[in-house]
């Protein structure tokens, strides 16, 4: 009978990873680390192995060899809903070289094909780890079921070298640095409304879009009130009409613009 536990692998190597971890945790662990690793500890671990209804492993970049790696791809196969893979691209002040990236981005999406589940933060590792140990066996496949759709889970899948929420924030920053430009140089008509041209607020609330009348055509994006203050542009009560451009007419409009 599988016990409601962690089995908290990975890499080892004087990481301090499991230090970090073990303090959020509300569910019970056993930690492999030892000071001497005897054959009585070894078959200790296979036991817990066994035992741990949950298999964790988290890779950092003071990783030395590869067995952490045949261990998760070997639990996603034979229990992929509770096997976790947690990379840490930088951490305790190293990283990973381009080319292993690559490699654990390869490893990643073979994991998680799997069905485990995969993150490269360690709130992320604890939050659902505490989230399963509270719910009975019915909750758990919801919780499961509801997780692959969630924004969190979404944004934290990696390239190798940028998450989705990375790239969102680029995306941001960058058109705020456009619009702004547009508007300090008086190229056309740019301006943000907390409400679609309908008079309804933008997906309801909590959000709002910015406009500009490029040469080349109409182009806009939404963004979330907190990021009201990154556009420096006029503000209007109702936006503009949508012209009905969809973002490949965008990206075209925007081509057309830069030549």
């Amino acid at each position: 009978m599988k016990e409601r536990k962690v089995f908290l692998g990975g890499t080892c190597n004087n990481s301090k990873w499991r230090e970090e971890l073990i303090p959020n945790l509300t569910i019970n662990y056993f930690n492999p680390v030892v000071d001497e690793w005897t054959p009585e500890f070894q078959e200790e671990e296979i036991k817990q192995k066994k035992i741990c209804k949950y298999q964790l492993y988290v890779l950092t970049p003071k990783m030395k060899g590869v067995f952490s790696i045949a261990e998760v791809v070997d639990s996603s196969n034979k229990n992929p809903n509770n096997t976790i893979l947690c990379i840490l691209n930088e951490y305790e002040g190293e990283r990973f070289e381009d080319f292993q990236l690559k490699s654990l981005d390869a490893l990643k999406r073979l994991v998680k094909s799997n069905g485990a589940f995969v993150t490269n933060n360690l709130k992320n590792v604890y939050k659902y780890l505490n989230t399963m140990a509270s719910k009975n066996a019915i909750e758990e496949i919801q919780y499961l079921i509801n997780l692959e759709t969630s924004n969190d889970f979404v944004g934290d899948l990696n390239d190798g070298y940028h998450s989705f929420n990375e790239l969102y924030e680029y995306r941001k920053l960058y058109n705020a640095a456009f619009f702004n430009e547009l508007v300090k140089n008086n190229v056309c008509k740019v301006h943000k409304s907390k409400k679609h041209s309908d008079g309804e607020e933008c997906f309801g609330g909590g959000w709002f879009i910015v406009m500009a009348d490029l040469p080349t055509g109409q182009i806009s994006n939404h963004y979330e009130l907190k990021d009201w203050d990154l556009f420096i542009c006029p503000e209007q009560e109702y936006a503009d009409k949508w012209d009905g451009h969809n973002p490949k007419d965008v990206i075209n409009r925007l081509k057309e613009y830069i030549k």
